[in-house]
């Protein structure tokens, strides 16, 4: 009763300040895309890796937000390919197609959550990620 400096009231001061950032409209679309453009790759081989990667390239002077979640997304597109590949090898042994459904079936809810997020203004961490490459705008923007 009289823990009025608990964990709760710190949380709440945790997600008020959490959407501080003034980001435009654009800042927000933009990164949404990096998020989207990962499913042209059901599409065209490796446009899933290369869509976020020329985000981040075109983006990452410009807005550390849109460089932030570029590198998410293309982070998470490098570890789902690792994982499709090795499921790939797995079908001789049939478990394989189990895999590479259920990876299909991550990468379409956790990158609409990260779309969503990113929409919002929020940030967002995919699951199951290698960190391949780290966001260098944050350090190129004090230069």
């Amino acid at each position: 009763m009289g823990m009025k400096n608990g964990p709760s009231s710190d949380q709440s001061e945790y997600i008020e300040l959490e959407p501080v950032l003034e980001l435009s409209s654009s800042e927000r679309s933009t990164a949404t895309i990096a998020h989207l453009v990962t499913f042209a790759g059901y599409l065209v081989p490796f446009s899933n890796v290369l869509g976020p990667l020329l985000v981040y390239l075109v983006q990452r002077r410009k807005s550390a937000y849109v460089a932030e979640h570029a590198v998410e997304a293309l982070n998470f597109q490098i570890s789902w390919t690792v994982y499709l590949v090795c499921s790939l090898l797995l079908t001789a042994l049939l478990v394989g197609y189990v895999f590479i459904f259920l990876l299909c079936l991550l990468d379409l809810i956790v990158t609409l959550k990260a779309a969503l997020r990113a929409s919002r203004g929020e940030a967002y961490r995919y699951p199951l990620t290698f960190r391949f490459v780290r966001n260098g705008a944050a350090a190129e923007g004090h230069g």
